[in-house]
């Protein structure tokens, strides 16, 4: 029997197809996930790269257009 075996952890990823990573040796360079696989270790394969080392690209907040749009209060304070 192997260590292996006897660790059952899963590596879960907040990342979902569509997403956005950015991924290469400095992390600059953006590509969209297609395709989401694991290998035999239970290691992310993310379009066919290993999918350890990336980062997530942030999401648009789509209540800040919002709030920049409509200018009710300012600093806490009401506008009459």
């Amino acid at each position: 029997m192997k260590l292996r075996d006897l660790l059952k952890e899963k590596i879960v990823i907040d990342v979902e197809i569509g997403d956005t990573i950015k991924v290469g040796k400095f992390k600059n360079k953006k590509i969209v996930v297609k395709t989401i696989e694991y290998d035999e270790m239970g290691l992310p394969i993310i379009n066919g790269r290993k999918g350890v080392t990336f980062k997530i690209e942030p999401r648009p907040n789509i209540y800040e257009d919002e709030m920049l749009e409509s200018p009710d209060h300012v600093d806490g304070h009401e506008l009459n």
